[in-house]
């Protein structure tokens, strides 16, 4: 009976071996596979016209200033990049007929301030940038 197992064993193993050999192994004929051509009638280049997105003059509202270009107080950029991410929002507010304003959340304790707003539906900014550093309720 255990003879019979190893016998089985090996024979497997002797196939598997002969499948990856012949696998491997490159054939003296190379065989082309010609398929018969037919001439089909290339369609017509589809044109689509892509229309301008605009939002009317709308004002997106920021409430933290980090999002902002700084400047100094002569009006002129404190760095480069300040210039170029200044002329990106131009850009945008172009290409989309938007204004993008700053807004400076009311002075006090914020998380009182955006949660009277937010019971309240007040809307004090399209996007507000906040820390949590105090727990409430406390």
């Amino acid at each position: 009976m255990r003879t019979r197992n190893r016998s089985v064993a090996w024979l497997l193993i002797l196939f598997m071996l002969v499948v990856l050999i012949s696998g491997c192994t490159k054939s003296g004929e190379d065989e082309e596979t010609t398929s018969p051509t037919t001439q089909t009638e290339a369609p017509a280049p589809v044109t689509t016209t892509v229309e301008k997105v605009t939002y009317g003059g709308r004002e997106f509202s920021i409430s933290y200033a980090g999002y902002f270009p700084i400047k100094n107080a002569d009006g002129s950029y404190q760095s480069s990049l300040d210039e170029e991410w200044d002329a990106a929002y131009r850009d945008l507010e172009d290409r989309l007929d938007i204004k993008i304003i700053y807004v400076p959340l009311p002075e006090g304790d914020a998380l009182e301030h955006l949660t009277a707003a937010a019971m309240s539906g007040t809307v004090l900014a399209d996007l507000i940038r906040t820390r949590q550093n105090t727990y409430w309720p406390a």
